[in-house]
């Protein structure tokens, strides 16, 4: 079997583990009946949940794993709403926070780097 098609097909195994194989179903009907915006639709949706993923990956990777923190200063503090481009279209998501006994909120650089794109985006 060819390189490319041992990645498409696990690629595909992937969607369908991360998203649901009915739902996975679903939406590809949608675009094979919809075309082009349910396949946006799609991408969009992706594209979320990989920027919140991110976003909570750098929380923990700055204040260690659930029950386990790297620093007992540090602590993980619920989450408050954001949004960000994707695209040319601006969706929200719930952004992680940090928060230091001493210093505060603690910003997440992954965050304020999606927001430079949105600064950028916005001012042109």
């Amino acid at each position: 079997m060819r390189e490319d098609t041992k990645r498409m097909k696990k690629a595909r195994k992937f969607f369908g583990q991360a998203i649901g194989e009915d739902i996975l179903k679903d939406r590809m009907f949608q675009i094979m009946r919809e075309g082009k915006k349910a396949f946006d639709s799609l991408m969009l949706d992706i594209g979320k949940e990989v920027a919140q993923s991110i976003l909570l990956m750098q929380r923990e990777e700055l204040s260690g794993p659930d029950y386990a923190p790297i620093d007992s200063a540090l602590q993980k503090w619920a989450s408050q709403g954001g949004s960000i481009f994707l695209g040319d279209q601006k969706i929200k998501l719930q952004v992680p926070r940090l928060r230091h006994k001493e210093l505060g909120e603690v910003s997440l650089g992954a965050y304020e780097k999606m927001e430079v794109v949105n600064f950028l985006v916005e001012t042109f």
